[in-house]
């Protein structure tokens, strides 16, 4: 592919890393929100997700949550936590 051409997408995705339990998923999502006038290509992501690779070496496995936007994320995890 050129650089000067363009690839489509019905989405656009951020994945992050985080190795560190230093923030919150829900603190993440919380900062890209106000990082997000300092960079305005923010605004073209739809949806901004975090792999944590901490438990991976001891237990093979990996957790990807998504962060952002923050009411989707929070929505996501009260359905995924709900006992009914």
């Amino acid at each position: 592919m050129r650089a000067s051409q363009r690839s489509t997408a019905d989405k656009h995705l951020l994945l992050l890393e985080k190795d560190v339990p230093i923030y919150g998923d829900g603190e993440v999502g919380e900062l890209i929100e106000q990082l997000q006038p300092q960079f305005p290509n923010v605004s073209k992501i739809d949806e901004a997700w975090i792999a944590n690779p901490v438990a991976f070496e001891s237990e093979n496995a990996l957790s990807i949550e998504l962060t952002w936007p923050v009411d989707a994320a929070q929505e996501r995890d009260y359905e995924r936590n709900d006992p009914s």
